[in-house]
């Protein structure tokens, strides 16, 4: 057969027979697919989902390409890729006929942790992988920090709440204040000269609530970090906008080091816990029918 010579060198350039033995391409447009039918059986449909792989496949490979990923293995079967250097993080999303894309993560990876809520968005309309790899760009660096808060004590004082692609919760818990903050990404349009151009920051804003434990010297602190400016990021009074990249990670290893800098007495705890506690003296009603 042939194709379009550009794209044909496209899949060239990444296409061996190590990686497909089933499918060759030559840089000036030709190209050879191997197919396995049964004497008798129609092959018809065989090589529609063969022609259906292959441009797939090298849509694939452009959006890598747009997203400076390297594309380190491809077959009709799966592409196997890098999107970050620092640290090294490798993705491989495997097709099948007929089922669902699947997305393998190596253990490890800090988006094992949404990495249901990824295998839903791959799956999600035929833009899925596209989806997939903005998402993991845009995720990264939150993931990333939210390991490090995470990582920081035995027990679990600091947890992250995954409420969406785009919605977090932090949570801190004793001997830290009782105090949650969201990171949402916040879509917006330009107020520039570029007509219909879209903004996207990520958003930490202040969950307050009344059953959060802070002192005066925690609240006035958080109050002075929201009005600071930082590496990528700004306080806005009630929170901080941060951008998609370094900000963001920046951003909320500020806010993460302010709480801990207000940890609760161990005498705060202990009262905490015996309010939480289940009064022991009251008398036990059982009721038997």
């Amino acid at each position: 057969g042939m194709v379009v010579p550009s794209k044909a060198n496209d899949l060239a350039s990444v296409l061996t027979n190590e990686c497909d033995e089933e499918v060759a391409f030559h840089r000036n447009g030709g190209f050879a697919l191997l197919l396995r039918s049964t004497f008798g059986v129609p092959f018809v449909g065989q090589l529609q989902n063969r022609l259906v792989g292959v441009n797939r496949l090298h849509d694939n490979i452009q959006i890598l390409k747009r997203k400076n990923f390297e594309c380190k293995k491809a077959s009709l079967a799966k592409v196997v890729f890098s999107y970050s250097q620092t640290p090294d993080l490798s993705a491989t999303v495997n097709f099948t006929e007929d089922s669902p894309m699947t997305l393998e993560l190596d253990p490890g990876n800090p988006h094992r942790r949404i990495s249901v809520l990824l295998q839903k968005l791959l799956n999600n309309g035929e833009s899925g992988f596209g989806r997939l790899a903005t998402a993991l760009q845009l995720t990264l660096p939150l993931l990333r920090v939210f390991d490090t808060i995470e990582g920081k004590d035995s027990s679990a004082v600091a947890t992250v709440h995954t409420r969406s692609l785009d919605w977090y919760r932090i949570s801190y818990h004793a001997p830290l204040p009782h105090c949650s903050f969201d990171v949402r990404l916040r879509v917006s349009k330009s107020n520039t000269a570029t007509k219909g151009k879209i903004e996207m920051s990520w958003q930490i804003s202040d969950h307050h609530n009344s059953s959060d434990q802070r002192s005066a010297e925690l609240s006035a602190a958080l109050k002075t970090l929201f009005v600071e400016k930082g590496d990528g990021w700004t306080g806005v009074i009630t929170g901080i906008v941060a951008d998609l990249t370094s900000g963001a990670e920046n951003a909320i290893a500020r806010v993460d080091d302010v709480v801990r800098r207000h940890r609760v007495s161990e005498a705060a705890v202990q009262e905490t816990a015996k309010a939480d506690a289940p009064a022991s003296n009251q008398p036990v009603v059982v009721v038997l029918d």
